[in-house]
This record gives C-alpha cells, structure tokens and sequence, in this order.
C-alpha cells in the first residue's frame, strides 16, 4: 500500500518537520521516538491501527528529527521535541489538538508547558514516567546492552516482544527499529533517562489537560509507571487492556484503538454538554472518599490510587448511562460533574447512592441545584 503524502513543516531553527495527514476531523498529533511512520506503515498491522485511528480526525504522524523523512540530527531534549509538534499544529492551522505518544509522556507535558491552552487532551502508552525505576524493575538492561552494542540484534529483541504474531510482521518492526537508531544515538537516548524522569516530575504537577496512561497487563514496562504518571498530572488516570505487547499495534490493537478514540472523543462530547447545559436548570454531583487519608495510611500511595481510580470509574459509569459528563480532580474537591438535564442527575445521584450503600466504601452528596 501507497504511504501517505508527505508534507513539511519547519521548526524555529529551519529543521525540516515531516509529517502525513490520514482523515478528516479534530486534530490529533502521533509521535513516538521509536520508528519512523514510513517504516511503521509497511507493517500490516500498524496500518490498519492508524486508519481506525484516522477513521473520526485527522491523525497526524510526525517524524521526529533525524528520522523518516524530518532533517536535523538526533536530540534528546524533550522540549525541542515539543517546540516540533507545536510547529506541525501551527503549520497546519491548529490552534488547539490532542496528542497520542508512546514511552515518553514528558514530550507531552513539555507540549503543555510551551503552549498551555493549545493541547486538549493526551493518551500515553505505556508511559515510562521514572526513568531510574524502570530500569531497575525490569529487563531493561539487557534491552540498553544490545542497543548501544548491536542495533539489529536489539531491532530483533524489540520485535519479539512487540506483540506481533506474524514473522513477516516482527521482521519488518525489527528492521524499522535498526533504522531508527545508531548505536551512538541510542546510547545518547539512554544516558538522557534520568533527565526525563526529572522533567517529568518538574512539569507533571501542572499539567492540566485530561491524560490517559494506558497500559498492557503484561508488559515489561510495569504498570506502576503507569499509575505514577496519572497521580502526579491534575487530571490523570490508567487503562489497563490485556496483553503484552510493546508496539501500539501488537496483540489486540484494536482494543488500544477504541480505549484512545473513546478517551478523544470525551472532547467533543463535553463540548457538546456545555452547550447543552445552557437552560435554566443544571445539577453540579461533588463525590469523595471517606477518610481518605487513613486509607492512604493503610494501604500505602499505589493501594489508595487503585481505590481512587475504582471510585471515579463508578462515578464516570453512573453519570454516562444518565446522560452526564464528568471533570475529575485528584485533589480537594473530588469530581465535579454537569449533566444535561437535573432530572436525569437526580436518577443517577439515587444509583449511585444505592451502589454506596452496598459497598459501605464512600460517601456521596448530590447537590441538586437551579
């Protein structure tokens, strides 16, 4: 199959920007580090992940620097990184756009600090948001020992647990990840780690578009990275989908495809819902966890987040089969939620009291307002 067109964009230092567009509708940038779309294209499986991706927007590829067709050499600066998807959306008119990225979360909180009202929400797979802390916590060592030594030799690793079943499909990921990097470019990527992990905790605490850390049960990268990530951002929180494939489009990608379009397209419905609610009569539902703090106590930090996590999908659940809309905050003030229409709040807050009864876990105040 024919790649699609490519176009350029220019970065603020003249570096030339590569990029496609595949669909029509809201805006939304693809970037990942590891392979460029070219290559990933020739993968069967990779194009039919981006097509369903492109079925409802306009998804747009980015190839970073120094790879695919972009110019420039290889950075390991994240915000350059950033500073480049921000040059793609203006080039293309887009004041504001989503973002889907894999491994490297901090491109998009870097995208959020450079331009804070321009990125509406971003999904992250797998994210590694503590550098220091996956490679001690998992087989990362021997997947760095092969890439500053062998590129080919670690193409060939990434390919085995990539997810892809068929041989021609792992070969042709193994040979776009040897072509992504030189040895001395890898082994400048892994020696920027700890740099990441930093920016991660520098800029996490302030980002505030809705962020979406998905991650595969089985997969070498551990789903604490995962919940890290989310409980750090003011409006973060984790998917977890079978499976353990590294690659976006490995095992069951098109779970992976519909979890990220049904997180984008929370956009378009809240927009929606704001201008539904434009009468007279809205109720605003604030929820809580009991004796939250004596439940981190207990439980620890990761245990609270689980219950945290548990505790806003009831809500989100309850308020979407009565036609509400929900805005989370892991902070003081819980969630707050404006549905559509107060009579139909008022069924949902009597579910979901109901269902707070039962489990004897939470509080929950309904604030029927006018």
């Amino acid at each position: 199959m024919e790649t699609p067109e490519v176009r350029y964009a220019r970065a603020a230092d003249g570096t030339p920007l590569a990029f496609r567009v595949l669909g029509k509708g809201p805006t939304t940038l693809w970037f990942v580090l590891s392979a460029s779309f070219e290559d990933e294209w020739r993968i069967p499986e990779a194009r039919e992940f981006f097509q369903h991706l492109a079925s409802r927007r306009a998804l747009i590829p980015v190839d970073p620097r120094a790879s695919g067709m972009s110019g420039g050499s290889t950075v390991a600066d994240s915000r350059v990184h950033a500073r480049d998807l921000l040059a793609v959306a203006d080039h293309v008119g887009a004041t504001e756009f989503s973002l889907v990225t894999a491994y490297q979360p901090e491109i998009a909180l870097a995208v959020h600090d450079e331009a804070p009202r321009r990125l509406l929400r971003t999904a992250v797979f797998l994210p590694i948001a503590d550098f220091e802390l996956h490679s001690a916590t998992t087989i990362s060592p021997g997947f760095q020992q092969f890439g500053r030594l062998d590129r080919y030799a670690y193409g060939r690793l990434q390919a085995d647990y990539s997810g892809l079943e068929d041989p021609e499909s792992r070969r042709l990921f193994a040979e776009a990840v040897a072509a992504r990097w030189s040895h001395d470019d890898y082994a400048a990527f892994v020696d920027a780690g700890p740099a990441r992990s930093a920016l991660v905790r520098t800029l996490a605490p302030t980002f505030e578009p809705p962020l979406l850390a998905i991650h595969r049960k089985d997969a070498l990268i551990t789903v604490e990275q995962s919940r890290l990530l989310a409980a750090n951002v003011q409006n973060g929180r984790v998917h977890n989908l079978d499976g353990r494939g590294l690659a976006p489009y490995g095992g069951d990608w098109r779970a992976l495809a519909e979890t990220i379009e049904r997180f984008l397209d929370e956009e378009s419905a809240e927009k929606e819902g704001t201008a539904a609610t434009a009468g007279p009569f809205q109720t605003i539902l604030f929820t809580d966890l009991e004796s939250s703090t004596a439940l981190t106590q207990r439980l620890g930090d990761e245990g609270a987040q689980e219950v945290l996590h548990g505790h806003n999908a009831a809500v989100r659940k309850a308020l979407e089969a009565h036609g509400g809309r929900i805005q989370v905050r892991n902070r003081p003030g819980g969630g707050d939620c404006p549905p559509d229409h107060a009579r139909r709040q008022h069924r949902m807050a009597d579910h979901h009291r109901s269902r707070g009864r039962r489990s004897g876990r939470g509080r929950r105040h309904a604030d029927p307002g006018g």
